[in-house]
């Protein structure tokens, strides 16, 4: 299970979703996504991960990036954007 980390909101500087395609035998595979934030010290940190759905990230990053007025920016490695 994860932890839970207080992060001044000076500190987080952008958002962006990923995808994760995990591989299972009989070559099953499961895709989740997870919401990351870049930090100050450009440190990549996961906020929240083993989402079912691409929309359920973009909800949780735009709801914190409007919340926390954060402009919404291109971040390499990201999901792409309807």
């Amino acid at each position: 299970m994860g932890q839970n980390v207080v992060l001044p909101k000076t500190k987080l500087k952008q958002l962006y979703v990923t995808q994760h395609r995990v591989g299972h035998r009989y070559y099953r595979f499961s895709t989740t996504y997870q919401v990351n934030a870049i930090l100050d010290n450009k440190e990549v940190i996961t906020l929240v991960k083993g989402l079912d759905s691409a929309q359920q990230g973009r909800f949780i990053e735009n709801k914190i990036e409007d919340f926390l007025n954060i402009t919404d920016v291109h971040v390499e490695g990201e999901l792409k954007k309807d």
